[in-house]
């Protein structure tokens, strides 16, 4: 294996570099192996001998580089005085505490970030934002995704490029994907509840177009076949729970309201029904789900609960905790809250800006629907919630 450099600054504890876990070293190796990872760079956040410091260790892809510094772990009061900042005051002393260790370089990057159960507090840091507003060091960056298991960086990148396929396929994407939209009745109260109202209309517009399909059969090319996307609308608990263990359900996308650690379902549940779904009986039953993308506020850590629980992010008591859990591929949650504005963004950005445009370009082209009129909603969602992305109008 090369010598890779260490890095260490004034204020840091002098550390020698062979530190570091040599599994994370051999895992990196192993991870630049594979297929694709050129443009994924690796950070890790771990605990150390010197407990009031943490081990930050950045390896950017496409090179043999691996940086490590040893770097003070900050009280938790000045995290909570830092996510009253604005997002650019918050990038500010990141990149200071980092020493601006992390350099995304040129290109479409992802970033893989694994922290250790007690590193959790890093969650809190608003990385995404850092990347939708490409403030400096996060400019390239597309994505990121977190590892807060046992998994290694080589496991999970196996599991994305498996994800990548998919999402690649039209007619799998189609068959294996299941679309939940829930509405509450605060959602008419809300400043931009006109938007909210449009966007919901024309996410059942798109989805009813991703209806019988057709596609060539494989075995008789002059034939075809027909799939349809599944989506429901404000479910109940025994639908929800059918769409879930359907062992055809590849990726699940869906909106939550979870004030109390709990989904809640939609607005016309059952008159008698329980309004919140129990994930617990969910344990170990999902790893034909290879991605979870539910929109639902604070499902990684709670401030409320933090200050009377105890919690910390993504322990045991949280919704994304209970979600890795039922063994679920990819799960994504959120340290903040999540409007509903955000949910069709990346719904819009899954169905207008995918593998899926051509197939809805040309219903819209028949005569199907309005493509403009969709357009321009999808845009003005994008617009709202400063996503980079426009559809074509």
């Amino acid at each position: 294996m090369a010598t890779v450099p260490a890095v260490c600054s004034v204020n840091e504890v002098k550390k020698p570099f062979d530190a570091t876990p040599k599994d994370l070293l051999a895992d990196i190796a192993a991870s630049r192996c594979l297929n694709g990872t050129e443009c994924i760079d690796l950070l890790a956040v771990l605990s150390c001998d010197a407990s009031p410091f943490c081990q930050f260790v950045f390896a950017p892809g496409g090179t043999a580089e691996v940086q490590s510094v040893l770097l003070p772990v900050p009280a938790t009061k000045e995290i909570e005085e830092l996510q009253q900042e604005t997002v650019e005051e918050f990038h500010a002393w990141f990149a200071s505490w980092s020493r601006n260790t992390i350099a995304s370089g040129t290109g479409e990057r992802s970033l893989l970030i694994k922290v250790d159960d007690a590193q959790t507090w890093f969650l809190l840091v608003p990385l995404t934002l850092f990347i939708r507003r490409s403030l400096p060091g996060f400019g390239a960056y597309e994505s990121l995704s977190w590892i807060v298991t046992e998994r290694t960086f080589c496991e999970v990148i196996h599991k994305r490029n498996d994800l990548i396929a998919l999402l690649e396929d039209a007619e799998s994407l189609i068959r294996g994907t299941v679309v939940v939209l829930n509405t509450y009745p605060h959602f008419r109260e809300m400043p931009d509840a006109e938007l909210v109202a449009a966007g919901t209309s024309t996410a059942e517009t798109i989805l009813g177009q991703l209806q019988n399909v057709p596609f060539p059969d494989e075995h008789i090319p002059v034939l075809n076949h027909f799939r349809s996307m599944r989506w429901l609308k404000n479910p109940g608990r025994d639908q929800l729970t059918e769409a879930l263990l359907n062992p055809e359900t590849r990726v699940f996308i869906a909106d939550f309201e979870s004030g109390y650690g709990q989904w809640e379902l939609g607005e016309s549940p059952a008159p008698s029904e329980d309004p919140y779904f129990d994930l617990a009986p969910l344990q170990d039953r999902l790893s034909h789900i290879q991605l979870m993308r539910v929109f639902h506020c604070r499902s990684l850590f709670s401030p409320n609960a933090a200050a009377t629980t105890g919690m910390r992010p993504a322990d045991r008591s949280t919704i994304a905790r209970q979600l890795l859990l039922t063994q679920a591929q990819f799960v994504e949650g959120a340290t903040m809250l999540e409007d509903y504005s955000e949910f069709l963004a990346f719904l819009f950005q899954f169905l207008m800006c995918s593998t899926l445009s051509f197939i809805l370009r040309g219903r819209a082209g028949s005569g199907r629907f309005a493509w403009a009129d969709v357009a321009r909603v999808c845009n003005r969602i994008f617009e709202v919630q400063e996503f980079n992305l426009r559809v074509e109008e």
